[in-house]
């Protein structure tokens, strides 16, 4: 991927603190370039438009003012502008505020006699920050645009480095399950994201100048629907921060965010529905509006339903002061369902995509050409790498194709068990599930004009949509 041809891409910079001495930055035979960040050297090399984005610890807020940090960390909104502030000043360069971060802080530090302790995890911090990294790259312009990143992981903490490597790792994943059912690749754009590890020797007092050394990073995706159980927010919350009862945390959030709550449960209901239908080859009921309802959803509300509960939870730290010391204590969430959530509603942004490009090609009436069914769905488990379904498909296609022509007249339509000239189902769930999805005792055939249609009888879609929900049972 061409940077020059994406809308958008971003470099990564972990600040450790508001001073760096300037330094000529050099890498394989690109112009020496004299900055103080590694991020600008990379965007003189890489283009203006590459937007640059610092991560901040709230712990800085000791290095801003030490006397004032309490209400500094109380107020999210006042610590990221004194942040921007001082950036503005390192960087001698305007910074808007959406290009500050503030990562949550884990564990002790002190300034000047001052000491703050952050009661914290690193599943935490991942968490947000994967968060904020989604919602930063996925504004409503550039949602199908693809993507190009840049990622300093020496400068600041290990700790922050280290979960800006994962962050990235869910970025790059997120992204490409957005275009799973397609290939993983943006029609006519090629991939949708292009990832790049940037690294830097430490810079002492003496060093002059310092090599950049750059490596392309990627992380398989596969299709496989993230969130294995149903939702619910006592799995998203591990324990509330010191001094809280959990069930009443619990409690207040569920009254808090009771809408949002409801509407991420039915859209991962949805979801896992039509993944289902996919993963275990019946494409005609994922054909169906009926019973795969996912057309009206909306991910992106999804993704900012899960941020808003996030944001809130950050709210209700527990911030308490003993003299010059001070103690933050967050909430303790479930990070990997955070992470697992973003995937599905992304895969999710991907299955609408395919059902709607299915539709035009495929539905006559509310019926199915057979032989379109078997051609498209057949290259659609080739992308998402599930190829024995297609085969199991084309054996399917080609049995009830050839009793159909040989027992239908030209605007017959018959249920296939008739056709096949067999008895009802003794376990209609495994039969549906085991034939494609064909089940001989709900599915009608019709021919017409030299082609053989397919639809499902419309009193049983209750049913197989609820074995699609739970094809384990």
């Amino acid at each position: 991927m061409n940077v020059k041809q994406i809308v958008r891409g971003y470099i990564f910079q972990v600040i450790g603190k508001f001073w760096y001495k300037p330094v000529a930055f050099v890498s394989d035979n690109r112009r020496e370039v004299n900055a103080k960040l590694s991020s600008h050297a990379l965007r003189s090399w890489f283009g203006d438009d590459l937007e640059v984005v610092y991560l901040v610890p709230e712990s800085l807020a000791l290095k801003v003012n030490s006397s004032d940090v309490e209400s500094l960390i109380k107020d999210e909104s006042r610590l990221k502008r004194e942040f921007r502030s001082r950036i503005r000043e390192l960087v001698s360069e305007p910074v808007a505020e959406e290009n500050i971060i503030v990562i949550p802080s884990i564990g002790e530090y002190a300034e000047r006699g001052y000491r703050i302790f952050f009661d914290n995890s690193v599943e935490n911090s991942f968490a947000y920050l994967s968060m904020e990294l989604a919602r930063l790259t996925d504004d409503g312009e550039n949602f199908e645009e693809p993507v190009v990143i840049y990622a300093d992981v020496t400068t600041g903490h290990n700790i922050y480095t280290n979960t800006l490597v994962e962050a990235l790792r869910t970025l790059i994943a997120s992204r490409k399950l957005r275009w799973i059912a397609q290939g993983k690749l943006i029609p006519s754009k090629g991939e949708p994201i292009k990832a790049h590890l940037v690294s830097i020797p430490p810079i002492t007092e003496d060093t002059a100048r310092c090599k950049i050394d750059i490596q392309e990073y990627d992380v398989k995706a596969f299709f496989d629907f993230p969130v294995k159980n149903d939702f619910n927010l006592g799995q998203l919350i591990k324990s509330p921060p010191q001094g809280y009862d959990k069930r009443q945390f619990l409690e207040r959030l569920a009254r808090m965010y009771s809408r949002e709550l409801k509407e991420i449960s039915e859209l991962l209901r949805e979801a896992r529905i039509a993944f289902n239908a996919i993963a275990y080859n019946t494409p005609l009921a994922f054909l169906n509006r009926e019973i795969i309802r996912i057309h009206e959803l909306n991910p992106r509300d999804a993704i900012n339903h899960v941020w808003k509960i996030m944001a809130g939870m950050r709210e209700m730290r527990v911030i308490k002061r003993d003299g010059d010391a001070l103690s933050v204590a967050y909430p303790k969430i479930n990070g990997r369902l955070i992470v697992n959530l973003l995937l599905a509603f992304n895969m999710l942004w991907s299955l609408q995509k395919l059902r709607i490009d299915l539709e035009r090609v495929m539905e006559w009436g509310s019926w199915a050409n057979l032989r379109s069914i078997e051609r498209f769905f057949s290259e659609v488990y080739r992308k998402v790498g599930r190829e024995l379904n297609g085969r199991f498909l084309r054996r399917e296609v080609e049995d009830i194709e050839t009793k159909a022509f040989e027992k239908l007249k030209n605007n017959e339509q018959k249920l296939l068990k008739e056709i096949f000239e067999v008895r009802g189902s003794a376990d209609l769930p495994r039969n549906f599930f085991a034939h494609s999805g064909f089940l001989k005792d709900y599915t009608l055939a019709l021919r017409r004009d030299g082609e053989i249609y397919l639809k499902y009888k419309s009193e049983y879609l209750k049913t197989i949509r609820r074995w699609l929900e739970r094809p384990e049972r």
